[in-house]
């Protein structure tokens, strides 16, 4: 499997596929292997199936989880191994659509109030402001804030594409009062060390602790890192 996953990963790159798309994909393939326990090029529609419905009973593995074990396998024996399985015979997991947690300005705001250190009430209002993922967050630099436009730059988005999303005032006067204290030199929020950025496991601990439901809300008591706004980035509780 060592230069298959070479190719694979060689050829998702040049696709530009996300690190984190390549990484699942790749394990992805390797556990159905080592579930089958044959050789990439012996395994069958059949067995596909098999280790399928083996994730949806046994391992109880969400249609989210199922959905992406269905992609990377057929782009493995289309793309890589140029096996030409009939993956018609397979069936496609329906994914499921659940209503989002939609948080109410005032218990935004009282996530926001609990958090003490700086740096990770800046980071929070970021993500709740101006409405951005953790890896956009993770890589946010600077030069992204546009304080004259009232902006920020958010690049390589999903999907690889380049957005602008709102930059509130109150935003803005959170990340001067960090930027003076702090002092980043080029990430607005590195990691460790000032030349790399801070890590996604950070921000989800962070998350985790800043959405623990205080007693004054009807919320659960974790709230998922990817939870909906109100429909604008400008959220009302942090102008």
């Amino acid at each position: 499997m060592g230069k298959l996953s070479a190719k694979m990963r060689q050829l998702m790159e040049m696709r530009n596929f996300s690190s984190h798309t390549i990484s699942s994909y790749l394990l992805q393939v390797k556990l159905l292997i080592k579930y089958v326990n044959q050789p990439p090029e012996n395994i069958t529609e059949d067995h596909i199936i098999e280790y399928l419905y083996y994730m949806r009973s046994n391992k109880k593995s969400t249609s989210s989880t199922i959905h992406v074990a269905y992609c990377a396998i057929k782009y493995f024996y289309l793309s890589v191994l140029g096996k030409n399985l009939n993956f018609n015979r397979i069936p496609f997991p329906k994914k499921e659509k659940k209503l989002p947690i939609v948080l109410a300005p005032e218990e935004i705001k009282s996530i926001i109030d609990n958090i003490d250190n700086l740096k990770h009430k800046s980071i929070v209002m970021t993500a709740y402001s101006s409405g951005l993922r953790l890896s956009e967050i993770r890589y946010l630099k600077l030069t992204d804030i546009d304080s004259k436009r009232m902006q920020i730059h958010v690049r390589s988005g999903k999907g690889k594409k380049d957005r602008f999303s709102l930059l509130a005032p109150s935003l803005l006067k959170q990340l001067r009062i960090y930027y003076k204290t702090c002092k980043p030199q080029s990430w607005l929020f590195p990691g460790k060390e000032d030349n790399n950025p801070i890590c996604s496991m950070s921000i989800q601990r962070m998350f985790k602790n800043a959405k623990k439901k205080p007693k004054s809300l009807n919320q659960p008591a974790f709230i998922p890192c990817a939870t909906v706004l109100p429909p604008t980035c400008w959220n009302p509780a942090l102008t």
